[in-house]
């Protein structure tokens, strides 16, 4: 059965993910660099150094250290596949994209 939820979009009771993150050159470099750490699900950066973490109250302590990634982790998921990509806007700044998808099975 198809039902419309929005006009012009089709959406499937799909388990494939997805993820697009998007941040400035400098962040980039210094998560590689490891000053930075990676929260997945929440899409932030936080210091490596850091003893605060993002919250969130959902989760459990042990599980927030698979959510922290530094970038060698970020980039060897097994179960999904990542992207990188550098674009350099007309007004001369560089944006890094990256992310991962695949299915959740």
């Amino acid at each position: 059965m198809k039902r419309i939820i929005r006009a012009g979009v089709f959406e499937t009771n799909s388990s494939s993910t997805h993820s697009l993150t998007m941040v400035d050159e400098k962040v980039y470099e210094e998560w590689k660099q490891g000053k930075l750490l990676f929260h997945k699900w929440q899409e932030t950066f936080v210091p490596a150094d850091s003893k605060e973490k993002p919250e969130n109250e959902d989760e459990d302590e042990e599980d927030e250290d698979d959510e922290l990634c530094t970038y060698e982790k970020y980039f060897d998921m097994r179960e999904y596949k990542t992207f990188l990509e550098k674009h350099i806007t007309p007004k001369g700044e560089t944006v890094i994209a990256f992310g991962y998808y695949g299915n959740d099975y």
